[in-house]
């Protein structure tokens, strides 16, 4: 019987740790409900990371809202709950701000 060198289990190893960490990088997408009036059309601005907001987050007569919800990296939707309808925003869609080093802190879309 013939035994594996230290060498090839290093890299088996190693190759095994790289297909774990990248499976661990997987990051789902963010879903925020919001509603608005029935009568609601326009831009909106969503304060994120604040904690104790509403779910779902009530939009204003003025478009601005606040969520708990703090993306990692910008892959979040949006529900928008308007005249008894359900409109999903793709994150195609919304504009998502961050500081420096990359916290999310306020998202922009627009409800049609």
């Amino acid at each position: 019987m013939k035994c594996v060198q230290p060498k090839v289990w290093r890299g088996i190893l190693l190759l095994v740790s790289a297909s774990l960490a990248s499976c661990a990088d997987t990051v789902p997408t963010t879903r925020i409900k919001v509603t608005v009036a029935d009568n609601y059309s326009g831009p909106i601005y969503l304060a994120s990371c604040v904690e104790g907001a509403q779910d779902p987050v009530m939009i204003d007569p003025e478009g601005h809202g606040q969520t708990a919800a703090c993306p990692a990296r910008g892959d979040v939707e949006i529900d928008a709950i308007k005249a008894g309808r359900t409109i999903t925003i793709q994150s195609g869609q919304i504009d998502v701000t961050k500081t420096g080093d990359g916290i999310a802190v306020g998202l922009t879309t627009y409800i049609p």
